[in-house]
């Protein structure tokens, strides 16, 4: 998956240096510690940290999940709505190419 995502992205943006450095497998659901767990905000957690968590990281890197839904945490919805927004964001540093979003 690690080299799909690389291609991809070389393939979307030539013209960039970036490549992918380093990965991390998670087999959450198979974790005996996690057991297929979803993220919940711990005691003293607010909104303000989600969106610290998740602010994007230098016009590079995009979060999105469960874990970054200000308004449905811990939900499906929650993490498909944050994936649209990172991709919006995204499209606006890198516009596709031939055309608009």
């Amino acid at each position: 998956m690690a080299d799909k995502a690389d291609a991809l992205f070389r393939s979307l943006f030539p013209s960039k240096t970036a490549v992918l450095n380093d990965y991390v497998v998670t087999r959450w659901q198979a974790d005996p510690w996690s057991g297929g767990a979803y993220s919940y905000m711990g005691v003293g957690g607010t909104p303000a940290v989600r969106s610290r968590l998740c602010a994007p990281q230098g016009n590079l890197l995009f979060w999105a999940g469960e874990h970054c839904s200000l308004t449905l945490p811990s939900t499906a919805p929650g993490a498909f709505g944050t994936g649209v927004a990172a991709a919006a964001d995204a499209m606006k540093v890198f516009p596709a190419p031939g055309g608009s979003a």
